[in-house]
């Protein structure tokens, strides 16, 4: 699993696994933010088996279903609410687009200039270049 900052408190990743929940414990993470539809692709844990794993390491579980093709409004007051509680955070999707993606949404609706967030995301490996042109 590989793991990118955006700010000093949200982390973003692929696709985690109930089994490395102790090491996201051991590495202060006491959040984290599932993006991911259940059943998205086969063989995947769902919510429910990622949350029992984080609730035996008290680290909070949010999920947030998204796909790329359709971000609501209601998920981006989601991920920002989430976010508001400034607790070390992990947001997880398939490779950590989404996650970056819905972050830099709610970082430009509370007034980060878009080209920031573009530069942000893209010192992690992102390119929001496309994902964010008509924001600016």
């Amino acid at each position: 699993m590989e793991v990118k900052q955006l700010t000093e408190t949200l982390y973003v990743s692929g696709q985690i696994r109930p089994e490395q929940l102790p090491q996201l414990g051991e590495h202060g993470f006491s959040q984290l933010i599932c993006l991911r539809p259940d059943d998205e692709q086969p063989g995947q844990p769902d919510f429910q088996q990622i949350a029992e794993a984080a609730q035996s390491e008290q680290i909070n579980c949010v999920h947030i279903p998204v796909t790329m093709d359709h971000i609501t409004e209601q998920q981006v007051r989601a991920m920002s609410q989430a976010l508001a509680t400034e607790k070390m955070t992990l947001a997880y999707c398939g490779s950590g687009m989404r996650a970056c993606l819905l972050w830099a949404l709610c970082a430009v609706a509370a007034g980060q200039p878009v080209e920031e967030v573009i530069n942000t995301a893209r010192q992690a490996g992102f390119d929001l270049t496309q994902a964010l042109a008509n924001l600016s």
